[in-house]
């Protein structure tokens, strides 16, 4: 911990006092990870409705967040 502090210039102790003296600082982005985030995988789930009368096709797709409850 406390090399990554050192390597990455960033305030060591505990994470409130951490926030506290980079935001007085102005040293928020030592606190963050580097480089680009990750790439974030969805999950896709296709369901596939048939008419039979109609010869209709419905075809549902959700992904995982449309199945997460809104807040």
């Amino acid at each position: 911990m406390l090399r990554k502090s050192v390597n990455r210039q960033s305030p060591y102790g505990t994470l409130a006092w951490q926030m506290k003296v980079s935001r007085e600082l102005v040293l928020e982005s030592t606190l963050r990870p580097h480089g680009r985030p990750r790439k974030r995988i969805v999950r896709i789930r296709s369901y596939i409705f048939a008419d039979l009368e109609t010869g209709k096709v419905l075809v549902l797709l959700l992904s995982a967040r449309d199945a997460e409850p809104a807040p």
